[in-house]
């Protein structure tokens, strides 16, 4: 069925994108909805079932069905948590990302894995389930945050794994990337979603 909402899923610290987002489609001949995800706790994790459960019943009030869109806006735990609502939800529905974080845009919103944690451990419960579109802004991943330097940590691990000239580029434009200067983050992102594309197109 032809989409009828769309539902933008936000963490708290990213409500402000959440609400720009919200406002760029309300022309649209369609009902927008936002919703936040709380910063987790030791009671309910973000990547957790009970998280899943909480959203999904929100969903359902919203009388959500399965051609509507389901928007997450954050870093890797909300592309998680909402790729896989949306891979369950109606038995699956469409997903779109707006990873916000540097190691969101260069990793994880990439090639459609999403997991959940349990007590026993991380990501035991996991699938696979293909975003409709990914739209990665690096002046958002420029902010400041604990995930920049991680967010960095992956690109040279992407570059260690494939791409002799991107590591080159990492070691040459390291101050810069460091100092989040916008063309280099710029180059770095791409030249790694398109790495962990490749990697990721034999995972199906």
């Amino acid at each position: 069925p032809e989409a009828q909402r769309i539902v933008i899923i936000s963490s708290a610290g990213d409500l402000t994108v959440g609400e720009q987002l919200a406002a760029a489609v309300a022309d649209r001949d369609l009902a927008v909805h936002q919703l936040t995800v709380p910063p987790g706790s030791s009671e309910t994790p973000v990547k957790s079932l009970a998280m899943l459960g909480e959203l999904a019943s929100r969903l359902a009030k919203l009388a959500v069905h399965r051609g509507d869109l389901l928007l997450g806006v954050g870093g890797e735990e909300i592309c998680d948590v909402v790729g896989f609502l949306a891979a369950t939800y109606n038995r699956g529905m469409p997903l779109a990302l707006i990873p916000t974080t540097l190691e969101a845009q260069a990793d994880s919103a990439v090639g459609g894995k999403c997991s959940l944690d349990l007590l026993e451990g991380s990501n035991l419960l996991g699938l696979l389930h293909q975003p409709v579109l990914v739209v990665s802004d690096v002046e958002l991943a420029a902010r400041d945050g604990a995930d920049y330097s991680a967010g960095l940590a992956e690109i040279a691990k992407h570059a260690l794994l494939a791409d002799h000239e991107l590591l080159q580029f990492l070691i040459e434009r390291g101050d810069d990337l460091v100092a989040r200067e916008r063309i280099a983050v710029t180059r770095a992102v791409r030249r790694s979603v398109e790495i962990k594309a490749d990697i990721v197109t034999s995972d199906e």
